[in-house]
């Protein structure tokens, strides 16, 4: 288990990692459905991309959000959900994470991603957020790779749920 705790914003943020593993426990339905389907679909191998079905999971599409893989370490925001877009600092889709970015709970991000992909399989992270004007959110992430050629890890389909 790896744990972080950095400044975000105007704010601090506290986020557990671990590996995901098909009985481990998750408080998210949504996040639940997630990783039975990974598993299910990693009994061929790293699950493709194009077997993702949104339509299957569609009470899940206002949490889910796809980043891509870039060459030399680099994830890009593909797809946010509405309800991930709101807990998500603005601006992210389409911003290229890299791991030396200025802003620290960016960095965060960049080695958990990164964690993913060297792990080729699903990673959790819970934590809290707190801002100095509101108080403190848990939230739960399931964060699962996905390849478009069954071998290399070309995209991270994750769920972010904030209770």
């Amino acid at each position: 288990m790896l744990s972080y705790r950095t400044d975000v914003v105007s704010g601090l943020f506290e986020q557990a990692e671990h590996v995901c593993l098909p009985d481990s426990p998750l408080r998210s339905a949504t996040a639940s459905r997630l990783r039975d389907w990974w598993w299910r679909e990693a009994e061929r191998g790293l699950p493709r991309k194009q077997r993702f079905d949104v339509l299957e999971h569609f009470d899940a599409a206002p949490d889910l959000f796809l980043v891509e893989v870039l060459p030399d370490d680099e994830f890009r925001t593909r797809l946010i959900g509405e309800h991930a877009k709101a807990h998500v600092e603005a601006g992210r889709l389409g911003a290229v994470l890299r791991w030396n970015d200025p802003q620290a709970f960016r960095q965060v991000l960049w080695r958990y991603y990164n964690r993913v992909v060297t792990e080729r399989c699903p990673m959790m992270c819970v934590g809290d957020v707190h801002y100095a004007a509101t108080k403190s959110r848990l939230y739960e992430g399931l964060d699962c790779p996905l390849s478009t050629d069954g071998t290399h890890v070309t995209h991270i389909l994750g769920v972010l749920t904030v209770f």
